[in-house]
């Protein structure tokens, strides 16, 4: 509810208040239970920021590592899987955070069909960024696997 309130401080704050908790608590624990919640979140906005923010979590912070070697693992694992159709939900409320997400499990298939769904939104600025932003996660040592 925080977070919500005060966009500023999610932008500014959110990732590392988020970091400390899985640091603490385990980043598995926290990854779900936010993303159970946000897959309920009324406010579209502030769930595709939240993703956002958690998504470059998984992808980049050293206390995901744990979290993104799972995702690693692929789709075709149990635990991979159930991790994903977890997170999935969630991570709708932003495409090119879902889009990344699905490069790590290795469910390419379902990549290339949310590429192909692209073409039907709505080409705005922030989209466009967020995409920008994926395409240097992609060149970066994140996505050696794929």
């Amino acid at each position: 509810a925080l977070l919500r309130a005060e966009r500023p401080l999610l932008e500014r704050r959110g990732r590392l208040i988020v970091a400390a908790l899985c640091e603490t608590l385990g980043p598995r624990g926290i990854f779900e239970t936010l993303a159970r919640g946000l897959t309920s979140e009324a406010d579209l906005d502030f769930a595709s920021q939240m993703v956002q923010a958690l998504n470059v979590l998984v992808l980049t912070s050293a206390e995901a590592l744990a979290l993104r070697s799972l995702l690693r693992k692929g789709v075709g694992t149990a635990e991979g899987a159930a991790l994903f159709r977890t997170l999935y939900p969630a991570w709708c409320h932003n495409p090119a955070s879902l889009l990344s997400m699905c490069l790590v499990a290795q469910a390419y298939e379902h990549a290339a069909e949310l590429v192909m769904q692209f073409a039907s939104l709505e080409i705005t600025l922030p989209f466009l960024l967020q995409i920008d932003k994926l395409v240097q996660l992609v060149e970066s040592p994140i996505f050696t696997h794929v």
